[in-house]
């Protein structure tokens, strides 16, 4: 059942039921595997208690901006 599924997967339709957009739940840019991973230690520390809602918020949008100036994306 599992190989069925991966073998079949349609990235129109990215769910059983219908959507209001097509492929996956993560963007779709380069930097998202190291952004991704960032946000997410992040957000871990936010669930620990460690940091609060703005400082999280606050890291990840420079940290995102960090990220597009480094590919180029952004000036």
């Amino acid at each position: 059942m599992v190989l069925r599924s991966v073998e079949t997967v349609s990235f129109e339709h990215p769910a059983v039921q219908m959507t209001p957009y097509t492929g996956n739940s993560l963007p779709n840019i380069p930097e998202w595997s190291g952004l991704g991973q960032e946000i997410g230690q992040l957000l871990a520390g936010y669930i620990s208690g460690s940091q609060s809602t703005q400082s999280v918020l606050a890291s990840a949008q420079q940290d995102t901006i960090q990220a597009f100036k480094d590919s180029g994306r952004s000036k």
